[in-house]
């Protein structure tokens, strides 16, 4: 799962796709220089990022709770939960 702004910063989430587990977040540049985010590793399954790249949109699962939350960046060490 990936997403790119329009500023050219990409946030992905390591590992093939719909992985069970506890799975990291990243975030490249257009240099190509890679960053895991603050945020401790969690059921992450997706990613968007804003057009601006300053907040990420994550959705995580656990068992039947699915939660969207917002993470500020670039610090991204909070996850604001939204549902």
């Amino acid at each position: 799962q990936f997403a790119v702004s329009s500023t050219g910063v990409m946030a992905y989430i390591p590992g093939p796709g719909r992985t069970v587990g506890m799975r990291a977040i990243a975030i490249a540049d257009r240099a190509g220089s890679v960053t895991q985010i603050g945020l401790p590793p969690g059921p992450f399954e997706q990613v968007r990022i804003s057009p601006n790249g300053r907040y990420l949109a994550v959705v995580s699962s656990e068992g039947n709770d699915t939660t969207i939350g917002i993470v500020d960046m670039p610090a991204g060490t909070a996850l604001r939960r939204l549902t």
